[in-house]
């Protein structure tokens, strides 16, 4: 009967394993944040410029919402649209 070898723990991919379980472990569970933003900016009783990931760039950007794209994109587009764009040569 031969002895089966074990592979180390760097060429199994323990290591990764372990990384992300570390990491499910720090935040309590398995899944994405949630938005940390109070229920209470949602409110129509609270003022209009109290920040939400729709309307705040950086808290749009910590809570990894799809919005802080979209901000993005437009801050790129504002910066370059008194540019004109080269025509194409043939």
């Amino acid at each position: 009967m031969t002895d089966k070898k074990s592979k180390p723990l760097d060429d199994s991919g323990a290591a990764e394993v372990q990384e992300r379980m570390d990491a499910i472990t720090a935040q309590g569970f398995v899944g994405t944040k949630t938005d940390p933003t109070p229920n209470e900016n949602y409110s129509l009783q609270t003022p209009p410029d109290a920040p939400t990931p729709e309307t705040d760039a950086k808290l749009a950007e910590q809570t990894g919402s799809p919005r802080a794209a979209a901000l993005r994109a437009n801050e790129q587009r504002e910066k370059f649209a008194g540019v004109e764009e080269e025509p194409a040569q043939p």
